[in-house]
């Protein structure tokens, strides 16, 4: 079958006991048997847990294989860069409240940037703006709010700045500033 196909399992495994099978296996085979009757809904949690990272592939596409056809997937995932490599739209829950629904997309947009700043001389201060931040000689780590460029623009005026890069950080770290601003920490 084509779940068995994207999730690599042998065929030939079949004639095993189930007793006999990994946990990964255990864990493939149970997807298989959730998708094979190709229903309208799937809810999975912690799907990809235990997967090889050949199966964990396969998975994805096994996910968007079920979305693309027009079936819905819920699936509750401790793993962000599997929620952001597989799902559109994303729920935040917290103590069993719902803190947020977002598309993945609008989530990426205000996420954190990760940002590092290389200056000529010890710099006398932090930016303001600059979460998290750590001093290394030269160089300062931080994360800025994407919904914060005017924080990058005031580095980039400072004269004592030789160098800046601005990546993406994963959805894992705006998850935990989120709590954290819902905790209010």
């Amino acid at each position: 079958s084509w779940a068995v196909q994207l999730l690599d399992f042998d065929s030939r495994d079949l004639d095993r006991p189930v007793k006999e099978y990994s946990s990964g296996m255990v864990q493939k085979l149970a997807l298989i048997q959730a998708v094979q009757h190709r229903p309208d809904l799937l809810l999975l949690d912690e799907p990809a847990n235990r997967l090889d990272p050949l199966a964990h592939h396969g998975f994805e596409n096994l996910v968007r294989s079920i979305a693309a056809d027009g079936r819905t997937v819920l699936l509750s995932s401790h793993v962000l860069s599997e929620v952001e490599s597989t799902c559109d739209e994303v729920a935040m829950v917290r103590g069993g409240r719902l803190l947020m629904v977002s598309s993945v997309r609008e989530l990426s947009a205000a996420a954190l940037r990760r940002v590092t700043i290389v200056y000529r001389d010890r710099p006398a201060e932090l930016p303001d703006g600059l979460h998290d931040a750590s001093v290394d000689g030269l160089v300062v780590t931080g994360r800025v709010e994407a919904h914060r460029p005017a924080v990058l623009r005031e580095i980039l005026r400072d004269p004592a700045v030789d160098d800046l890069l601005v990546e993406a950080a994963p959805l894992e770290e705006t998850f935990v500033h989120l709590y954290r601003e819902e905790r209010g920490a």
